[in-house]
């Protein structure tokens, strides 16, 4: 099978952002490639059936998400699972049972900033240094939340089993609620590299873990609106199910439905796409490698590059950039002034037009 890259369509949070300007939108991290034919078949058959009211996962959906964690090596209790309607939910309601300080490492997704600040709730940044844990000294609270990326987004990095290990450590001594957002688990792309859950690394903090996953990323579903947190404490998942039932938050029939396509029979189209992301990654590399000032690492996994602008020049890379026609993820945003980040899910065309500006923006600075 081959990837198919439509014309964007209409209701495209990515490419309305800019629309009506010569602009390439490369910044918010979905994929511009149609999904799986076998998602597609799925949601053919629910649609078919025309009833969408309220839903609740059926033995498809529970079965593969229960499958896909078997995948990374964790065999799960099914009642451990709490389905959420996105990832951004799971991280909201981790935050009002934690509570404050939520510690987190910058740079960082952004709500993992943003959804305790809207909740009043003091934030700890811990920066990372070179892409790996930094000051875990620092990570421990006595109470509170404490929110990780794993793999990380934005740089891309997947830790080892034994930095895992020494965060688990470093963590112990807390009472908080740990939340692992394993996202891009399914994403990995460097063949040396192996996602490893939290929860197998760290099993000392299994009674305060809060594990989240989502076929969105992986699987290119965020208009699905489905999402996963598996939480192996019982009295903890009674609290945090408790916060999701306030919210009013949960999937709908065609978020369950997509979800058991792709976790299920998915796995090939995946392997093909993660060729794919592994080719626009060389194709993105070899031109960076000719921008001495443009500093970056290859990613290990997710489709983002993470590029620090610092030495360029720009006060504000990602509005410089914009008037050269890229539209990038502002790294103020992450919590990193100087940085853009740059999503490589597209065609290949549409990659070297982005890289071409990119070089002839930069270059114009001398």
């Amino acid at each position: 099978m081959a990837l198919n890259f439509p014309s964007p369509a209409s209701d495209s949070l990515k490419w309305r952002r800019w629309a009506g300007r010569d602009v390439l939108p490369l910044w918010v991290a979905d994929l511009d490639c149609q999904v799986a034919p076998v998602v597609q078949a799925a949601l053919q058959q629910r649609l078919a059936h025309g009833v969408f009211g309220y839903s609740l996962p059926d033995q498809a959906a529970t079965a593969a998400a229960v499958g896909m964690l078997a995948r990374h090596g964790w065999t799960v209790d099914p009642a451990w699972l709490v389905w959420l309607p996105g990832l951004v939910t799971g991280i909201a309601a981790a935050c009002r049972v934690g509570g404050g300080p939520v510690t987190s490492t910058t740079p960082i997704y952004p709500p993992f900033l943003t959804v305790p600040r809207q909740q009043g709730l003091e934030v700890r940044a811990v920066p990372l240094l070179a892409g790996a844990v930094h000051d875990l000294e620092r990570l421990p609270t006595p109470a509170g939340t404490t929110l990780l990326c794993l793999p990380h987004n934005p740089t891309g990095r997947v830790f080892t089993t034994a930095e895992l290990a020494a965060l688990g450590s470093a963590l112990s001594s807390g009472r908080g609620v740990v939340v692992s957002d394993e996202a891009w688990a399914d994403l990995v792309l460097d063949p040396a590299c192996r996602h490893v859950p939290l929860a197998l690394a760290a099993p000392q903090l299994l009674p305060r873990l809060i594990a989240l996953y989502s076929p969105a990323k992986a699987f290119n579903l965020p208009g699905l609106g489905c999402a996963l947190a598996v939480v192996p404490d019982a009295a903890l998942r009674q609290r945090f199910w408790a916060e999701i039932r306030t919210m009013g938050a949960h999937p709908g029939p065609l978020g369950y439905a997509g979800t058991a396509a792709a976790w299920s029979d998915g796995w090939a189209w995946l392997d093909e796409l993660k060729d794919h992301l592994r080719q626009q990654t060389d194709r993105a590399m070899a031109v960076l490698s000719t921008l001495p000032k443009v500093r970056v690492q290859r990613p290990e996994a997710t489709f983002l590059l993470w590029l620090d602008l610092r030495a360029v020049g720009p006060a504000d890379p990602a509005a410089w950039l914009l008037s050269h026609g890229l539209g990038l993820s502002d790294g103020a945003e992450f919590d990193a002034p100087g940085f853009v980040r740059l999503n490589l899910g597209c065609s290949p065309k549409l990659l070297d037009e982005a890289l071409v500006r990119l070089a002839r923006a930069v270059t114009s600075l001398g």
